[in-house]
């Protein structure tokens, strides 16, 4: 599994919307009984949520929708048509 931080999920996500710049982002920690447990990101209206543990993500679109739910490496390292918000 390639070594993913932070900074990779937040230049997927920016990639990903099309809109806006990384520093635009906005995000915050998740915290589960007292245990750091992912982050959530907001952008354009876009939300992702990546739970650490799991190595999972979730891009939800303005609308609320889900857009993408699976592996975080496949987010990061797939092509745009996998990952596509649109």
């Amino acid at each position: 599994m390639p070594n993913l931080t932070v900074d990779s999920v937040r230049q997927a996500f920016v990639a990903v919307v099309g809109s806006g710049k990384a520093e635009q982002i906005r995000e915050s920690i998740l915290i589960r009984e007292s245990t750091y447990c992912g982050r959530h990101f907001k952008l354009a209206g876009y939300s992702l949520v990546w739970f650490m543990e799991e190595n999972q993500v979730k891009l939800y679109t303005p609308a609320k929708d889900v857009a993408y739910s699976g592996p975080v490496s496949t987010f990061v390292m797939g092509d745009q048509q996998t990952r596509r918000a649109a």
